[in-house]
């Protein structure tokens, strides 16, 4: 609708120029736009007290062309013809850019979807990221626990000197060599018998 108003007043503005120019050249504008404009003057068969005449399709009144007619008339002036001609390319290039308008929208819609799929995606994978990250926290303390207790341990155990003097000790008294009970009785019991 704002496209037809446009083109309208780009027409009507060209009449104007024209009526400035050369009032006798001025075109006639069909019955009824001259209501919508109010151009009353210089226009033939229109009167601003009776409205203008309603034919049926195919039909013309008093040897008017129709609208659906196959015929049309030349303009009388090649400024009239020039307009017609800067109207249809203004409307064909007002149609170009109205798909290509909807073609970026179409376009920025799919964008718009693809984002939030991606956003959707990212933010999951980031929850999962830092719940894994999380669960590895956790482990950490747990392997930090476990060392701390085996370092007590360790540390209630002996030392390597510690070790090395129990070692010097044993090998002067030679516990291998040492008697059990069983045999120091046994001993005593033939010391006995053969003292008899």
């Amino acid at each position: 609708m704002f496209i037809y108003a446009l083109l309208f007043m780009q027409y009507m503005a060209l009449f104007t120029i024209t009526k400035k120019e050369d009032k006798a050249a001025m075109p006639q504008l069909p019955p009824g736009l001259g209501d919508m404009a109010g151009i009353n003057s210089g226009m033939s068969g229109f009167s601003p007290t009776s409205p203008p005449k309603l034919t049926s399709v195919g039909g013309s009144p008093q040897g008017q062309q129709g609208m659906f007619s196959g015929k049309k008339e030349a303009p009388a002036d090649p400024r009239i013809a020039e307009a017609q001609t800067d109207v249809n390319n203004q409307n064909s290039r007002l149609r170009t850019l109205e798909e290509r308008y909807s073609l970026l929208r179409r376009k920025t819609q799919v964008t718009e979807q693809n984002m939030l799929g991606h956003y959707k995606k990212a933010t999951t994978d980031i929850k999962t990221a830092l719940s894994r990250i999380q669960e590895i926290k956790n482990e950490v303390r747990e392997i930090k626990e476990k060392i701390e207790l085996i370092e007590k341990e360790i540390e209630q155990c002996a030392k390597k000197n510690e070790l090395q003097l129990i070692h010097k000790y044993v090998n002067y008294w030679n516990p291998a060599e040492f008697v059990t009970k069983e045999e120091a009785k046994r001993i005593i019991e033939e010391k006995l018998r053969d003292m008899k």
